[in-house]
């Protein structure tokens, strides 16, 4: 009985980002595998935390063991096509970056090809649509002291 309960309980996918400072511009980067450019981060794993999710993704993205100060938003998402189900964003904020750090980055020329740093206002330019939207409400609706409930990237708490 209580198998068949845990089974038949909803499944969601989640996934973290993390905006990663450095002077006044965010580091971006571009995965071999899609179009648009990302913030680092990824799927989380089965009985991977969130925030353990983040730093893995860092260093395998990146190959820097970042420092996470804060949660800066969750993101429930819903996809029209029903198919491709729904999920929950984490998008957390590591210390800004040192010059020694930028030297330290290391990409591996296949999940992914590049990175660059963009200013804030830039960042709906080259991100997808949905992940601009959750990271431009989060920058713009955030002192980075916060936690905020997005749905679909639109802000819900606080209001």
């Amino acid at each position: 009985m209580k198998k068949d309960f845990y089974n038949n309980l909803p499944k969601k996918r989640m996934a973290t980002g993390i905006l990663v400072p450095y002077e006044n511009k965010f580091l971006v980067v571009k995965p071999g595998y899609k179009e648009m450019w990302s913030v680092p981060g990824g799927i989380i794993e089965h009985n991977e935390s969130p925030l353990d999710c983040a730093i893995r993704e860092a260093k395998e993205e990146i190959g820097l063991d970042l420092e996470i100060t804060n949660l800066l938003g969750i993101d429930y998402t819903e996809h029209e096509n029903h198919e491709h189900g729904e999920n929950l964003q984490f998008t957390f904020l590591s210390k800004p970056l040192t010059d020694k750090l930028i030297g330290q980055i290391i990409i591996d020329n296949n999940e992914i090809i590049d990175y660059r740093f963009v200013p804030a206002n830039e960042l709906k330019n080259i991100l997808s649509s949905k992940l601009a939207k959750r990271i431009c409400t989060i920058i713009q609706n955030n002192n980075f002291s916060q936690t905020l409930y997005l749905h679909n990237g639109g802000l819900v708490l606080p209001r």
